[in-house]
């Protein structure tokens, strides 16, 4: 198809990903900086290109929305495919736990809160 009137076609960022599993606590860490390298890739695809395409950013986040990763994805304006406060399971651990750590988030260009990383 094509976007609003300009005669280009319509584009979509999709980015999958499957970040750290969290053997130890600050695996967290690690987990936020794999996100912010992705987020930083998709802002310097987005200059060059010169497109504010929207985003969709799928995948195993390790991580659900009590995590920082949940938590800074929602500061930048990004929607989660579940409610913060979800019962959904997506995952069975090891230990038998079960927890919702895959998500599709979405991402408007008009509801973009300031950019996606600068400093990764």
């Amino acid at each position: 198809g094509h976007g609003g009137g300009g005669g280009h076609p319509a584009q979509l960022l999709l980015v999958n990903t499957h970040l750290l599993f969290p053997h130890q606590r600050y695996f967290d860490v690690l987990r936020m900086r794999e996100l912010r390298k992705i987020l930083g890739f998709l802002e310097v695809y987005r200059k060059v290109s010169r497109l504010r395409s929207p985003i969709m950013l799928c995948g195993d986040f390790n991580g659900g929305p009590s995590g920082m990763q949940y938590r800074h994805l929602r500061l930048l304006n990004f929607t989660a495919s579940s409610a913060d406060n979800t019962s959904w399971v997506t995952h069975r651990t090891h230990l038998g736990n079960t927890l919702c750590c895959d998500f599709v988030w979405k991402l408007n260009p008009s509801c973009q809160i300031g950019h996606l990383e600068t400093n990764w």
